[in-house]
C-alpha cells in the first residue's frame, strides 16, 4: 500500500491536504509537514536554494518561449533566420549577348529593362540584332 496521496495527486505541483496532513509535491520528493519541522535550519535553507534555482532555471525558459512567441507575433524575423534570408543563392554568371558598338565597354546580357544606348540605337532604325556578340 502507497503512503501519501493518491497517484492522480501526485501530478499537482502546489501544496494540498489529505486526511489532515499537508503534502509538498517536489518531483519526485512528497515530504509531509513534520518532515519539514524536523529538518534543520541548514538543511531548509538548502531546500530554499536548490527551489529558488529550479524556479529561476523554468521562468527564465518560460519567458524565452514568451518572447519568441511575441517576436513571431509581431513580425520579426528571428536572428538566425535573418542571415540565411539576406543570402542569396549564387546565380551563374551571365555572358553577355549585345555590344554597344560605339564602346565596347557597354554590354547587355538580354536580361531585363534594354540599357538606354540599346534603346537610342534601335530609335535610330538599327536591328537588335547588328548588336549581337
Amino acid at each position: 500500500m502507497s503512503v501519501g496521496p493518491p497517484s492522480f495527486e501526485r501530478n499537482l505541483p502546489f501544496q494540498f491536504e489529505r486526511k489532515s496532513k499537508i503534502y509538498h509535491d517536489w518531483g519526485d520528493t512528497i515530504m509531509k509537514q513534520n518532515e519539514l519541522e524536523q529538518l534543520s535550519g541548514d538543511e531548509l535553507w538548502a531546500l530554499r536554494v536548490k527551489i529558488d534555482e529550479a524556479l529561476a532555471t523554468k521562468l527564465a525558459a518560460e519567458k524565452n518561449v514568451l518572447e519568441r512567441r511575441l517576436r513571431q507575433l509581431n513580425g520579426e524575423i528571428e536572428p538566425e533566420r535573418r542571415s540565411q534570408a539576406s543570402e542569396r543563392r549564387p546565380y551563374p554568371a551571365v555572358l553577355p549577348r549585345f555590344r554597344n558598338p560605339d564602346d565596347p565597354s557597354q554590354t547587355w546580357a538580354g536580361r531585363g529593362k534594354q540599357p538606354r544606348w540599346l534603346k537610342a540605337l534601335i530609335k535610330s532604325g538599327n536591328r537588335i540584332d547588328q548588336f549581337r556578340i
